[in-house]
């Protein structure tokens, strides 16, 4: 008989690598032979396949079975290749035709009386193939939540029974293929107001542009002040995942999250503890996993105690923070993770935390090395820094203000500025925190006085062209929020009030 080819893929980081499993029956001492650098669990589909064939009705002959997981240099793993296997040993045994399955793609788990069990890694599955341009996908019925984020270009059809399969591609009882779903999400109600938090209204102006325009933001205050709370209440204020982001934001929940599970619809928050280890912070693992950074994608990633960190795990922020990805070198080939969050981080000014006061017991010293572990090249990628200090008279003259609908009508403003940024930079990749400089530096965007007042602000204060950069990216998120169509003075000057510095305190 002529050798059976069933296409299928493999995870490899976010990307799938396409994988054609390949089948020769021969006589001889009947087994299944399986080869191609597959892993235990690949192993042992032969023992789950067997059982599932003869629970579908269908037979699997005496016979020996070799099958070859092409390309044999990459590494497989996982359980996802039990149904392509199977559906290879019937085209190999003739009770499925080779025209049957040409420009098909399967992938899925089989349990032992032939049902479908849901994987992870769908998302890579449907990209690998567009761009081997196959036309039809079956997946396990449990992934349809995932996709139902494809763009509509593959006929992507659930199976629920290795019989079902069977029966459609021997056209007796044709599957449906699902839909892909065209609903927005709902933003789920915040588990923390900015109505809760009385006061700091500067940092809370300051939470709302780091937001609105993508920026970084550093907190630093002594400890009561409400850093933390803030931090956890930005988390509500942005809006739902643009479709674009709702797939990319998937794709990487899907390599940590269990098989199957439910949608990511809303901006993470990760918060991660400073005892964590640089692998889980930035990725890797021997089964390459994302990182707390690249988890944070399209959210907000948030660093208490910022110093605590261990110095490693700070300066490997830098390339991230300017770069907007994660790249791992693993075999010697590098895997990179989109990484593009708002950076939030909170630290006291001093050890003690109450530096400037009587409770104050640091020494000079103590203080310095304590700030130092904040390297200058870090602290430069930071867009605002903000002295968040206790304001009980402030309180009390606002509290009015504070208390009426403060959170929705800041989530409605953040909302508001990042549509004009998705229109204006044509796509959600980009915002005004990472964004070419050159569209910020046009005459059209800013007018010559606000051009003019920066140039002497770094010429006075002798900070750095990146830093100077981000002050023009912040001015213009506050001239989105004022729905301003260029900068101006106004919206300068308030972006350099918010480019404060450690000795603020």
């Amino acid at each position: 008989m002529a050798i059976a080819y069933v296409h299928t893929s493999t995870s490899d980081g976010l990307d799938a690598t396409p994988v054609t499993i390949e089948v020769d029956v021969k006589q001889g001492l009947p087994g299944i032979h399986l080869v191609g650098m597959g892993n235990k669990a690949v192993s042992e589909a032969r023992d789950r396949i067997r059982s599932a064939i003869r629970h579908s009705s269908l037979e699997l002959p005496a016979r020996k079975y070799t099958i070859n997981l092409a390309p044999a240099e990459v590494p497989k793993s996982g359980a996802r290749f039990d149904m392509p296997l199977a559906v290879a040993l019937l085209v190999a045994t003739g009770q499925l035709k080779q025209r049957e399955v040409e420009g098909c793609v399967f992938i899925g788990e089989l349990s032992l009386d032939g049902h479908t069990r849901p994987v992870s890694g769908l998302l890579g599955v449907l990209m690998a193939a567009k761009q081997q341009n196959h036309h039809t996908v079956f997946y396990p019925t449990a992934n349809s939540p995932q996709a139902q984020l494809s763009d509509g270009k593959l006929t992507l059809i659930p199976v629920s029974h290795l019989r079902e399969l069977y029966q459609h591609l021997k056209r007796v009882a044709l599957l449906s293929p699902v839909t892909p779903s065209q609903h927005r999400p709902v933003a789920s109600a915040p588990q923390l107001s900015l109505d809760d938090i009385s006061g700091q209204i500067q940092a809370k102006r300051a939470l709302q542009i780091a937001l609105a325009g993508g920026h970084n933001l550093l907190l630093f205050g002594p400890p009561g002040t409400g850093k933390t709370l803030l931090a956890k209440a930005g988390a509500s204020l942005l809006p739902p995942l643009e479709p674009d982001q709702l797939l990319s934001v998937n794709q990487i929940h899907e390599l940590i999250r269990p098989p199957g599970a439910p949608l990511l619809t809303n901006p993470s928050f990760r918060a991660p503890h400073h005892t964590i280890s640089l692998g889980a912070f930035l990725g890797g693992g021997i089964h390459l996993k994302p990182g707390e950074l690249s988890l944070a994608h399209h959210g907000v990633l948030f660093l208490d105690e910022l110093p605590e960190f261990k110095r490693e795990h700070l300066e490997a922020l830098r390339q991230p923070l300017e770069h907007k990805n994660v790249t791992i070198s693993r075999l010697g080939k590098p895997v990179t993770f989109p990484a593009q969050f708002v950076f939030i981080a909170a630290m006291n000014p001093c050890p003690c935390g109450y530096f400037g006061t009587e409770k104050c017991h640091c020494s000079e010293r103590e203080q310095q090395r304590y700030r130092q572990k904040i390297s200058g090249p870090l602290f430069d990628r930071f867009d605002i820094v903000v002295h968040v200090a206790s304001e009980f008279l402030e309180e009390k003259s606002s509290a009015k203000l504070l208390r009426e609908y403060q959170h929705n009508t800041v989530v409605s403003s953040i909302s508001e500025a990042k549509h004009k940024q998705y229109e204006r930079y044509d796509g959600s990749a980009y915002n005004n925190g990472n964004c070419a400089i050159k569209l910020l530096t046009s005459p059209a965007l800013s007018d010559h006085d606000a051009r003019q007042l920066l140039a002497r602000a770094r010429q006075k204060l002798g900070f750095s062209l990146r830093v100077e950069h981000k002050i023009l990216r912040v001015a213009r998120t506050v001239a989105d929020l004022d729905n301003a169509p260029i900068v101006t003075t106004r919206h300068v000057a308030e972006a350099l009030q918010l480019r404060g510095s450690l000795d603020d305190s």
